[in-house]
């Protein structure tokens, strides 16, 4: 059995409210504002002293490839995560390495070159892509 819906509304619009009563407009919206602060956040942040420093840092560390291995736990380095998980400071533990990447994939800026393997928040395992020069050895902090 078909629904009829009036001149002034589509089957597409009707089914815009989410159970949460937010239209796709809200969502959108909202979606946009929390963009805008960060780019608000990267203005600031970009416009500071201390950003070419950080920079620096950044271009310095991701020249510095490291030995690692699989099995090997790792994290990231700092200012060079992209990813969500792991967060800094917890380590991944590279799965594998992708050695016969695709000639097109070896020309990318991001060579996504090595595997890792983390927990996520229901102690799952994710795979992540990534570029090994984004990585070092985990080195855990010491407890007080």
């Amino acid at each position: 059995m078909s629904q009829a819906f009036d001149d002034d509304t589509s089957a597409v619009e009707s089914d815009q409210a989410l159970d949460t009563g937010a239209r796709i407009e809200d969502l959108y919206a909202a979606m946009e504002r929390a963009r805008e602060e960060q780019f608000e956040a990267y203005r600031a942040y970009a416009g500071s002293e201390r950003y070419a420093k950080h920079l620096r840092s950044a271009f310095e560390s991701f020249a510095d490839a490291p030995d690692l291995t699989v099995g090997g736990l790792v994290q990231w380095k700092t200012f060079l995560r992209n990813a969500e998980f792991p967060d800094y400071g917890a380590p991944a533990i590279v799965m594998e390495f992708r050695e016969d990447l695709p000639a097109s994939e070896k020309q990318t800026i991001d060579r996504q070159d090595v595997v890792l393997g983390v927990l996520d928040h229901e102690q799952d395992l994710r795979l992540i892509l990534t570029d090994r020069r984004r990585l070092m050895t985990w080195a855990p902090e010491e407890a007080g």
